[in-house]
């Protein structure tokens, strides 16, 4: 039934776009149009209702999207083979949701939390995916596209982004890998593997490096700005249009409350995981806020989110009839929330430049996992190796550099970030409470060494530091 129901939806699909009004393409000029769209697995229902009958790929100069909305750009900016139009708007995204989401999210017979393996197989999801957007790669796309992903084996994220694919060609990967790349969920889809040219990739959900990838698309554009891309006018302004899956209101916990807790119910309970989802979508609007009026571009950056979601919608896998339907009519709820900062401060000149020192405390070299491995891992195994939560960890960090390294350039600072890090950390001293007298003395000689130890910078494709171009130490720099 589930391939009858396949072959129907792709031939349908295909029918439809053929009959499209194809729209002239975006042009880059004094503004450049950035979408944006949230992960959330089946809430991707909610921005799909944002314009039924658009063709967004002929709207926006860059299309960016984490997990379910990575699927979403892939979608929307795939053209149609014999029109060259985009193969999904937003109404047939509904139609993709409401017919296929019960099967994607099939649950594995016998499933439980000790059960090896992840809650869905990912079957489905991965021949619907290569059944639509077959042959299609990052190059071919109607408009350009971001779509973050995280790298179990590097514990790095990987950002497919086809403004870099002539730089970096193993990026220039088929669509249909990097959508079911940036959909694997960790303990709801298996992690993915596959392999392009001679690069492999250990794929799971984009969520853990960006679960709102906006930054990262402003990021990508800031990059191209400094690189002067001829398509790009000089005094670009950047129009951003973020939209979110819905979330229900959070419940927060009191500090003395907390205090009593074991670290296995922080496991267990998924708050080691949880806390650094909610604090990475925080930040990323704290981010924005901060960045346009830097970018010239104050009033330019719109978020529609439902951030009262009721709790029945919340689940990323309920693709009941009924709670597809909900998610549908919630758009209709959503408020607009826009956040202008129009006022000077009059101690800061305008074009105030700004020197970062930023200092790490050292980290150990990481070892990952291979993404066959990783899916025969339980539910229970992801949450009580702490890996759940770890992965944010290692994204959050990478996501940090990636960011300053884009944005400086966009605030006149280009030269003046500098990072000071020990990246290889012995293991032994990698614990934030050993205490002991023999630590202590050497993780000060660590910081001395540091100092005489060339300035390295991170490259922001393979998040792999680099020693700078000057060929100069840690001292050195600080000096200037």
């Amino acid at each position: 039934m589930a391939a009858f129901l396949l072959f129907v939806f792709v031939f349908t699909n295909h029918l439809i776009s053929g009959f499209s009004t194809q729209l002239p393409p975006p042009i880059y000029g004094n503004t450049i149009t950035i979408l944006s769209i949230d992960g959330g697995g089946i809430r991707g229902i909610v921005p799909a209702e944002l314009d039924k009958d658009a063709s967004l790929a002929n709207y926006f100069d860059v299309i960016a999207g984490t997990s379910t909305g990575g699927l979403m750009t892939s979608l929307l900016t795939t053209p149609e083979p014999h029109t060259n139009q985009p193969l999904f708007n937003a109404s047939t995204l509904i139609q993709f949701y409401k017919e296929l989401g019960p099967h994607i999210f099939n649950q594995t017979s016998g499933w439980n939390p000790t059960y090896p393996g992840p809650k869905y197989d990912g079957k489905f999801l991965h021949n619907i995916a290569r059944e639509i957007l077959k042959e299609t790669r990052l190059q071919d796309t109607l408009t350009n596209v971001v779509i973050p992903t995280f790298d179990l084996k590097t514990l790095h994220p990987v950002i497919f982004s086809n403004f870099k694919v002539k730089k970096v060609p193993s990026l220039n990967a088929k669509l249909s890998d990097i959508s079911i790349g940036t959909s694997a969920a960790p303990t709801y889809l298996p992690p993915y593997y596959f392999k392009n040219g001679n690069t492999e990739f250990n794929l799971v959900d984009g969520g853990v490096a960006a679960t709102n990838p906006a930054m990262a698309a402003v990021s990508e554009v800031i990059q191209q700005l400094k690189e002067e891309n001829p398509r790009f006018k000089r005094h670009t302004k950047i129009l951003l249009l973020s939209i979110g899956c819905g979330i229900k209101k959070a419940e927060g916990y009191d500090a003395n409350i907390a205090g009593q807790w074991s670290q296995g119910f922080w496991v267990q309970s998924g708050l080691s995981g949880a806390i650094y989802d909610y604090a990475s979508k925080d930040m990323t609007h704290y981010n924005l806020a901060t960045v346009f009026p830097g970018l010239q571009s104050p009033n330019h950056y719109l978020r529609i989110q439902d951030y009262n979601m009721d709790p029945s919608m919340d689940s990323l896998d309920n693709a009941t009839q009924v709670n597809m339907e909900n998610l549908e009519r919630a758009m209709a709820a959503v408020s607009e929330v826009i956040q202008q900062l129009k006022e000077e401060n009059p101690r800061f000149k305008r074009h105030t430049k700004i020197l970062l020192l930023s200092i790490g405390c050292g980290i150990k070299k990481a070892e990952g996992y291979d993404a066959n491995i990783a899916g025969q891992w339980s539910q229970g195994f992801w949450v009580q190796s702490g890996l759940s939560g770890a992965i944010y960890d290692y994204a959050s960090k990478d996501m940090t550099h990636y960011n300053l390294a884009t944005v400086f350039p966009g605030l006149q600072s280009p030269n003046h970030y500098l990072r000071i890090q020990d990246y290889n950390m012995d293991p032994s001293m990698d614990s934030l409470d050993n205490a002991t007298q023999v630590n202590m003395e050497n993780l000060e000689r660590v910081g001395k060494n540091l100092l005489n130890e060339q300035v390295l910078r991170m490259n922001i494709t393979t998040f792999v530091p680099e020693k700078d171009k000057n060929d100069i130490t840690n001292a050195k720099a600080l000096e200037r």
